[in-house]
Parts: C-alpha cells; sequence; structure tokens
C-alpha cells in the first residue's frame, strides 16, 4: 500500500502570531528594538502605549494583562517560519541580557496564532471546525494546567458538548452566505474568548488560537505555529470528520496524531515531523506524572 505524502506544512500559508511577556518597561522594549535592527529585523517597530497591529511591521507594544507584546506581520511559509525563529530566538537572547536568566513570562501570558483562511471554501470552513471541536480536549492537554482555566481561552466544548450537535451548527454556519453572519453566529453562541476566535474572520479573513502558554522559546513557537497550519491544511485534504477513530484500543494523543496524519502509513517531511514530536513533547509533559514528580506548580506550568 503507497504511504500518504504529508509534505509542506506552511507552504505558501499566510499566518501571523503574538508573544507576551513580562517586562513592560520602556527602557527595555527601547533594548528589544534595538536589538532587533541591529541584528537585521529592520521592519521592526516600538510604540509606548497600546495600539492594534497593521500586519506590515514588527510591533513591540504594552500588553494590558501580561507586560509587554510582540506581534508579527504577515509572515508566509517556510521563510516566515524561519523570521518567526529568528525574531524569538533574539527576544530571548535580549531578555535575558536584560533581566538575567529568569522566567520571562508568567500564567498571565499568552501567545496567539493567527491562520489565513480565505482560500477556504464555506464548506472547508465547516470541516476546520468540526475537527477543531473533536480533538479540542487533546490540544488542551498541550498546555499548562494555567491556560486550561483561563477566561480569556475558553474551551469551545465548554458551550457544546455534544458532537452531533456541534456537527448540525458547524453545517449550517458553513452554509450562511454572508461571512458578517458567520461572525455573528459565532459570537453569539460561544463569545470572543474561546480557544479559537472568529472575530476577524469577516474583517481580516483569519481564524485566531488563543490557547497557547507565552513562551520565548523559538522551539515551542514553531511548534505551535505548525500545529495550527496543519489543522487548517486538513481542512482543506478531508472531504469529512469521522467522530470515531478508526484505531483500537488508542490514546487520545494517537487518535489525534492519526485525524492529522502524522501518524500510522504516512511519509512525513520535515515540518510534519517537527510537528508530530512537538506534539508527543508536550503530551509527555503535561499528561506523564512520574515525569513532573518532586516539581513545584509553577515549574509545571509555566512555558519557558
Amino acid at each position: 500500500m503507497t504511504k500518504k505524502q504529508v509534505n509542506g506544512i506552511g507552504s505558501g500559508m499566510k499566518f501571523g502570531f503574538e508573544l507576551e511577556f513580562t517586562n513592560a518597561s520602556r527602557d527595555a522594549r527601547s533594548r528589544i528594538a534595538a536589538h532587533m535592527v541591529a541584528n537585521g529585523i529592520m521592519n521592526f517597530r516600538q510604540h509606548d502605549g497600546y495600539s492594534h497591529s497593521s500586519g506590515r511591521e514588527w510591533d513591540l507594544k504594552l500588553d494590558g494583562s501580561a507586560g509587554s507584546e510582540i506581534a508579527s506581520p504577515i509572515l508566509i511559509g517556510q521563510a516566515g517560519l524561519d523570521e518567526a525563529k529568528k525574531v524569538t530566538t533574539l527576544l530571548a537572547d535580549i531578555l535575558e541580557t536584560i533581566e538575567g536568566p529568569v522566567d520571562h513570562v508568567s500564567s498571565r501570558c499568552g501567545m496567539h496564532v493567527h491562520v489565513d483562511v480565505n482560500h477556504l471554501t464555506p464548506a472547508q470552513l465547516g470541516t476546520f471546525l468540526r475537527l477543531w471541536h473533536k480533538f479540542e480536549s487533546t490540544i488542551f492537554s498541550l498546555v499548562p494546567a494555567s491556560r486550561r482555566s483561563n477566561s480569556y481561552c475558553q474551551m469551545v466544548r465548554r458551550y457544546m458538548r455534544n458532537e452531533d450537535d456541534f456537527a448540525i451548527f458547524a453545517n449550517g454556519w458553513s452554509r450562511l452566505s454572508n461571512p458578517t453572519d458567520r461572525v455573528r453566529r459565532w459570537t453569539s453562541t460561544f463569545g470572543r474568548y474561546t480557544s479559537i476566535n472568529l472575530d476577524h474572520y469577516n474583517s481580516r479573513g483569519t481564524i485566531e488560537f488563543r490557547l497557547f502558554g507565552g513562551t520565548t522559546d523559538a522551539s515551542k513557537v514553531i511548534g505551535n505555529i505548525l500545529l495550527c497550519l496543519r489543522l487548517v491544511q486538513c481542512a482543506v485534504e478531508m472531504k469529512k470528520v469521522s467522530w470515531k477513530s478508526k484505531a483500537t484500543k488508542t490514546s487520545a494523543l494517537e487518535m489525534m496524531l492519526y485525524g492529522l496524519n502524522l501518524y500510522g502509513k504516512v511519509t512525513l517531511d520535515d515540518n510534519a515531523i517537527t510537528c508530530r514530536n512537538f506534539i508527543r513533547a508536550r503530551w509527555a509533559k503535561f499528561n506523564m506524572p512520574t515525569r513532573n514528580a518532586g516539581r513545584n506548580r509553577m515549574d509545571v506550568e509555566r512555558e519557558a
């Protein structure tokens, strides 16, 4: 039997992200901006207040809940992933220079990923929603406990747990002809502060993933982005979403990896392997009690 090829996660796809961290001093932001420009990130701008990002440059600004935030421009494909890795690494380096080897994020910090879905048909958008509902609980098991109980990224399943009910909702939602009506239907049913947010779907054509914890670890940033891109990619590849696993005696982790075609009779490229290994590592970190024995609560919850 020919193995299924899983290639090009993120190839040609547009995305962006925001990273929150605790240092809110003006001096620190000035030093971060200078460090970025000195290392070749020329489209990097520092703001001393709160503002919305344009999507054309890297923005460093205040964040009301965490301290400060870096928001990326619109990034595309592998070049975008490479730039995301570079900027995150530079951020971690300069923060360590400023603050020393301490945590630069807290449980109040988050990472938000935005993925462009303008290329998805209404039916494919419905498939994405069903795919998210199916694996949301497993994806939440990949993040710290502080994110699972966070009021700004609540589970969609909290509002609609039954798969059949959600399938009916997703089918009806995807058949709405007006994007504005889709946003209103989603917001009126689930609100804005859920694990995925469709508030900008009408104006920007994006889906926002809100559940990830704050981090200055480039490998985690890339892993989170690849997971989001793979979920959207699957919505295009799949004709339907089965609620039941074809595997027997399988864990929730294996079920999701099967569902995303990252496990089983598949041939994976480098990004797909990175995505699969990242998911497995996060699962092991937060779902293997013996690994966390003897560690305090903050050690288990923090991201970086």
